[in-house]
């Protein structure tokens, strides 16, 4: 290869790499902030306490 399409072939190897490892790094880190949005908001707002077998109001 010509040393004046040196510059621009490290260019295009550096894209050509980098590309896909963006996508998959970024569509890890989206899984992650989905599912810990998806685990924080989507839970129930009640709270139940486990009851006693020997408190007055158990059945």
């Amino acid at each position: 290869m010509p040393p004046k399409y040196k510059p621009a072939a490290r260019r295009i190897t550096a894209i050509a790499v980098g590309i896909p490892v963006i996508l998959v790094v970024g569509y890890d880190l989206y899984k992650r902030w989905d599912s810990s949005i998806r685990t924080k908001y989507d839970a129930p707002m009640t709270t139940t306490t486990p009851t006693d077998e020997n408190s007055p109001t158990a059945t």
